[in-house]
């Protein structure tokens, strides 16, 4: 008999917490997620008003405050988390489109902390080289 144990020592699986800022796109639903440490980052809370805009020279996504903005909220109306997020089947299926992949249906990306201004607005890159799809 060649037995495999299973056991709390050996297969307890470790969740890490994520330390760097991320967005989540269910490209289902639209829904769109921001991890505590983009919400941390940008300083950002529950009402506050974001947009995201397509940089054609780049090719970059880019998140902003903005008056015309989509209204954060909790995640699944917990208010016990920190995360945040908005619907927009919009951005989700433009971002789809640029992955080139209708088979996935959910992933997440790098969000840089440092932005770029123009205007006198706060621009944050969402870095979409590194995307990595999940497909839950």
């Amino acid at each position: 008999m060649k037995l495999q144990i299973f056991n709390a020592e050996n297969s307890l699986h470790i969740r890490k917490k994520e330390t760097k800022a991320m967005v989540g796109i269910s490209f289902k639903t639209g829904l769109i997620t921001l991890n505590p440490p983009a919400v941390n980052a940008l300083n950002l809370k529950k009402g506050d008003l974001i947009a995201m805009a397509y940089d054609e020279d780049s090719n970059d996504w880019l998140l902003f405050k903005d008056a015309k903005g989509f209204d954060l909220r909790f995640a699944n109306g917990k208010k016990d988390t920190t995360s945040l997020v908005f619907n927009c089947s919009k951005i989700a299926n433009s971002i789809m489109e640029q992955l080139e992949n209708p088979s996935i249906r959910s992933g997440k990306m790098q969000l840089a902390i440092e932005p770029v201004q123009v205007d006198g607005i706060n621009y944050y890159t969402v870095i979409f080289s590194s995307f990595k799809a999940s497909n839950k």
